[in-house]
């Protein structure tokens, strides 16, 4: 996979929890993200 197509997935990845999570519960938003990145 090319650099390119990895960061179209995760800003897809990113705008997909932003909308579950909310801004209001950036804290969730960004533990989810951490836990994604250390399991890959």
């Amino acid at each position: 996979m090319s650099r390119t197509c990895i960061s179209d997935i995760m800003r897809a990845t990113v705008r997909h929890v932003w909308d579950m999570h909310r801004p209001r519960d950036v804290s969730q938003c960004k533990t989810c993200l951490g836990h994604t990145s250390a399991t890959r």
